[in-house]
This record gives C-alpha cells, sequence and structure tokens, in this order.
C-alpha cells in the first residue's frame, strides 16, 4: 500500500471487506442519525487507510470527497463529534472488527504450510508509542517517558504473507512476559522471540505441551551443557548441544536445544529451541525471520496513523492501535 489511499474505488474495495453492518449498538446508536456506530467505525479504518493526520483532516477530507454518502452513510462530519465518539466507543468493537478481518485471512491462508523447512512462525515482540509529557500520565513507564506498548504476533502462512492476528495493548510498564501465555499458544506454529522472553516457568509450559518456540538468549544466561553434536566445518554455527537452562538456585525442568552462531557481520547469538528436527543452520534460519515483525511495526508507524496518537485517553487510544491492525489486515 502507498503512503495514502485516495481512490474512491479502492476505499470501497477494502472496505467491502469488512462486517461493519453487524456492529449495530442500540445503546450507542440511540437518536442518531447517521453517524451510527457501523459508520464511525467505517470513518476510522478509513483515517488508517488514507493516512488522515488528524480529526480535522479527517472532516476536510469526506467533506470533499466524492462518493462520501456511499462509503459513509454521510456527507460531512464535525471533528469534534468524531472525537468525542471515538473515545465513547467501547474498545471491544474495534477489537471485534480486528478479529473478523483475522478470521478472514485465517480462511484465505488455511492450506499455506509456512516457510519451506520451517513450517508456519509466530513472531511475538512489542513496540512502544509515546504520549505527551502531561496529557499522559496515566501511562507513566519513566520519569522522561510516557507510553503505551503494542504487545503483538505476527503469523507468516508462507514466504510472501505476514499478518498480525492478535495484538494486547497495555501501558508501558507491563513487562513482555506478563502477556506471553496469551501469544504463544499454537501447537502447530513455531513462536519466534528475542531476548525479552525469557522465563523459566512458561518455557517448560511450552515444552510440556508441546508448543514450539525459539528465543534469543542473552550472554548472562547461564545454560548448562549435557550432550553437544557436530557442527559442519566452515558453518556460522558455533555450537550445537542440548542444555539445561539455569544455575543450582533456580533452573528450568526440561531440556532445550542451544544454537549459537554468527551472523555476516561477525555479531554472536545464542537461541534456545525446542525443535530438534530442524538443521542447526536451519534454526539459525528460523530466527532470522524475527526482522519480520520489526519491519512490521516500522511500516506501521511510518504508514498507517500510529506516530502520533489521536487520543490522549485510554479508550481513544486503545480503538486507534486495533482500527490500524484492521486496515493492515484489508490491504
Amino acid at each position: 500500500m502507498g503512503d495514502i489511499i485516495s481512490n474512491q474505488t479502492v476505499f470501497s474495495k477494502c472496505l467491502s471487506f469488512l462486517p461493519f453492518e453487524t456492529f449495530k449498538c442500540s445503546f450507542l446508536d440511540n437518536g442518531v442519525k447517521k453517524l451510527t456506530t457501523a459508520n464511525l467505525m467505517r470513518i476510522c479504518v478509513a483515517m488508517q487507510l488514507g493516512n488522515w493526520k488528524s480529526y480535522e483532516e479527517t472532516e476536510e477530507r469526506i467533506r470533499a470527497m466524492e462518493g462520501t454518502e456511499e462509503l459513509f452513510g454521510l456527507t460531512s462530519i464535525s471533528a469534534s463529534q468524531l472525537c468525542r465518539r471515538v473515545n465513547a466507543l467501547p474498545s471491544i468493537l474495534p477489537r471485534q472488527l480486528f478479529l473478523a478481518a483475522v478470521a478472514q485471512l485465517n480462511k484465505l491462508t488455511s492450506n499455506r504450510k509456512g516457510i519451506p523447512s520451517l513450517g508456519r512462525l509466530h513472531l511475538v515482540d512489542s513496540s512502544s508509542l509515546l504520549l505527551g509529557p502531561t496529557l499522559g500520565k496515566w501511562t507513566y513507564f519513566t520519569k522522561h517517558s510516557n507510553c503505551v506498548k503494542l504487545h503483538t504476533r505476527i503469523v507468516i502462512t508462507d514466504p510472501g504473507t505476514a499478518y498480525p492476528d492478535k495484538v494486547i495493548p497495555s501501558t508501558g510498564n507491563v513487562d513482555d512476559r506478563e502477556v506471553m501465555l496469551e501469544l504463544v499458544t499454537d501447537p502447530h506454529a513455531t513462536h519466534v522471540m528475542d531476548r525479552g522472553y525469557v522465563d523459566y516457568k512458561k518455557m517448560d509450559y511450552w515444552v510440556e505441551n508441546q508448543i514450539p518456540f525459539a528465543m534469543r538468549i542473552q550472554a548472562k544466561h547461564k545454560t548448562n551443557i549435557k550432550k553437544s553434536y557436530e557442527v559442519p566445518n566452515g558453518s556460522k554455527v558455533k555450537l550445537d548441544a542440548l542444555v539445561v537452562m539455569g544455575s543450582k538456585f533456580r533452573s528450568m525442568e526440561q531440556p532445550l536445544r542451544l544454537v549459537e552462531f554468527t551472523d555476516e557481520e561477525g555479531k554472536e547469538y545464542r537461541v534456545v529451541t525446542n525443535r530438534w528436527d530442524l538443521k542447526a543452520e536451519e534454526v539459525t534460519e528460523l530466527y532470522r525471520h524475527r526482522w519480520i515483525i520489526e519491519l512490521f511495526f516500522k511500516w506501521m508507524k511510518q504508514h498507517l496513523r500510529l506516530v502520533k496518537l489521536q487520543s490522549t485517553k485510554p479508550q481513544g487510544i486503545w480503538n486507534q492501535i486495533f482500527f490500524a491492525m484492521t486496515a493492515y489486515c484489508v490491504t
């Protein structure tokens, strides 16, 4: 998708994938003639698709655009009214809209096998969005920073297809490990994570329940090598071993596979996994796919309205996040 979608036909096609008419709320729409909940949600997704930077710009775009009656059920809207309605919209509705988009993508990609030799991948990570120093006090993170977090899972169904299928928004002080069990759930996909997710109890749980994962660990994380395996000569793989993570004071109960390797620039990586079926080189390739979620977050902030949040109220921010993710799924 380009920076801005402005063509009415493209707008209409993208919006047609979503079941807006199922979101009829009598208690929200009582006495409302045009800006119904369904039409409000259409406009909010269109804001993301068109990269409209504010409610004021949205007001101008709708007034100037042809065919808005057909697209949104109205020909004009005030920025202040739009802001009030978005902040009052229960976040469960934008979340359900996002999940409806995900359900359609899941159906379309259900027969795809993922990355050759690696299978389906679920990339798990989080990204932070900064708020102002005064209006965002409810998102206090540090003395100099207020922010919210997007705890996200990206599904890779084939080499050319990746999309978010789960998003958990939170304030910035929520540790990534607190939401891991909500994101690492599928026994038919390998969950790829970075260093901030090390948690021995949860990792034991995944091994015991046969939920595949691969996770980078830091140099400080202790590993007790039980058995080493031969690595090919000239390979960037330096170690392939069966290990137990932890020390005599606190350790995992289940063994893992540790693969240590270097990249093209000589940077060292340590990755633990319960994928014993892969070659060591394939484990390195497994972790390298994690860069896709970094690209996703970068793309979201550049092309959708997640660089500048349009609200400072919790409900308004959560709604904007779900509308942005929905827009990504239909493009």
